[in-house]
């Protein structure tokens, strides 16, 4: 077994283990966001590019057990549409990430997050009962495959579409997890064919498996109890602080 600390700085992995306890909290919680959160986190002190393949390795593993858990609740007709203009946004999302210099991929994603940010902490209820029309799955899906690929988090365009198309907070959680585990697996297919999945990528994403699984428990717990508002806005803010860090960071 190949130690830890031989790939990653010890105070990384602690790092990276709180980061991804918090984020899949919140995934627990809404069904996404894991990657809004340990992304901005985890690139403050490790590589860009390796944090975005090392939270999409997680994404996977601990999508199987929520959608198995979900999956009943799912609403299939919506998947289609999504992941359609998924497939297509991500080849130019993945082309960026691995040909664009890592300093613009992190300003943009960190103004990408404080915009999504302001925009959870300033529209406190979605007009669920607007709903849009079907065919803006696929202008969505594009959308959510190009930040999918550039910076592993495909989940605002996605969640913001399905949020005016589904009115049950159940059938929307189960349907965005789904999609999201198709989305993932496509993605690290892409990365992998790419030869973009190394060792030390597969060793640190091994290593965080159990804060992921630990995060995700808990906020499936929450889900049950919590004021899902009251959580939304603590997530708004934390994302708005890390967004601000990342588009004025060097």
């Amino acid at each position: 077994m190949i130690p830890a600390e031989s790939l990653l700085p010890t105070s990384s992995l602690v790092l990276g283990a709180a980061a991804i306890l918090i984020a899949f909290i919140v995934r627990g919680f809404t069904g996404f966001g894991a990657a809004l959160i340990a992304i901005p986190l985890l690139a403050l002190v490790l590589d860009f590019k390796q944090v975005v393949l090392v939270v999409g390795v997680l994404s996977i593993i601990n999508g199987v057990s929520m959608t198995l858990a979900v999956r009943g609740e799912c609403d299939r007709k919506e998947i289609g549409p999504l992941f359609g203009g998924f497939l297509v946004g991500m080849a130019l999302g993945v082309a960026a990430l691995l040909y664009l210099p890592a300093p613009v991929l992190k300003r943009a994603f960190g103004l990408f997050v404080a915009l999504f940010a302001l925009r959870l902490l300033l529209v406190q209820t979605e007009a669920v009962g607007k709903r849009w029309p079907a065919w803006g799955g696929w202008v969505a899906g594009v959308c959510s495959g190009i930040t999918g690929g550039m910076f592993g988090a495909s989940g605002p365009p996605a969640v913001i579409y399905l949020y005016h198309r589904l009115q049950s907070p159940q059938v929307l959680r189960a349907t965005v997890i789904v999609y999201f585990l198709a989305g993932d697996v496509a993605r690290l297919g892409t990365y992998a064919a790419a030869g973009a999945i190394t060792l030390p990528v597969l060793w640190a994403s091994l290593w965080l498996v159990p804060s992921s699984f630990i995060g995700t428990w808990i906020g499936s717990g929450l889900q049950r109890r919590a004021s899902p508002a009251f959580f939304r806005a603590v997530v708004a803010a934390t994302l708005v602080v890390t967004g601000v860090l990342f588009a004025v960071g060097k």
